[in-house]
């Protein structure tokens, strides 16, 4: 009797046992696919901006810097509200191109961001296309909390496609990569620096406290 309840026993810790071990490899292989640094040549924090002609040529597309408007930015008095204003920050690069095809999949109206010569951000227009290609790579992202947003995570790389329940909203879907923190001090670079320009143009205009 004893022995047979040695055995129950020895049994049930097996099967726990191998219940943890199976739990382990489905999480670890979820981790292992949530590791999106970037979309194709694209890579967050290793593409430098030196590369981008290469990568251009190697696409066959044209990309133009985004030089920001003083004129209009001073009119506004703010800046950083969209990635198309481009940046005042001398660390900051802005790029974009109307379409690139990678891996099959289109992606419309993409903008680079660069800091400090490396790239900080991918940000394009978001389609269905997009988010099916990084299911399939990575896995779902959706959310059970904003079923519009899927989003995958890998340290300090956050991916994020937001596609509107309402084709009447389609036009503010998007698609970003981007690094956790990097954006932030280059929209402070670029704040800062505007604050000086707005500055210089109020005291040249013989005002030093307009627009401040």
């Amino acid at each position: 009797m004893k022995d047979y309840l040695l055995l129950t026993v020895v049994k049930k810790t097996k099967m726990k046992l191998l219940s943890i071990l199976a739990l382990l490899q489905i999480t670890l292989a979820v981790s292992a696919q949530n590791k999106v640094e970037g979309i194709g040549p694209f890579k967050i924090n290793k593409t430098t901006v030196a590369q981008l002609p290469q990568i251009a040529q190697d696409l066959g597309v044209k990309f133009e810097e985004v030089l920001p408007d003083t004129a209009e930015a001073i009119q506004s008095g703010k800046v950083g509200q969209r990635v198309s204003e481009g940046s005042f920050c001398s660390d900051a690069k802005v790029y974009t191109a109307r379409s690139i095809t990678l891996a099959g999949v289109d992606f419309k109206n993409v903008y680079l961001t660069f800091y400090k010569g490396s790239l900080i951000s991918f940000r394009s227009f978001g389609t269905p296309e997009i988010e099916q290609a990084l299911t399939e790579k990575y896995g779902s992202g959706k959310s059970n909390d904003v079923p519009e947003i899927s989003s995958w995570y890998n340290k300090s790389i956050y991916t994020t496609i937001h596609l509107s329940e309402d084709p009447a909203k389609s036009a503010t879907d998007y698609f970003s990569v981007n690094d956790a923190q990097r954006p932030y001090e280059a929209s402070q670079c670029n704040k800062k620096q505007f604050d000086k320009i707005r500055a210089a143009i109020a005291k040249k205009n013989g005002n030093p406290l307009k627009d401040l």
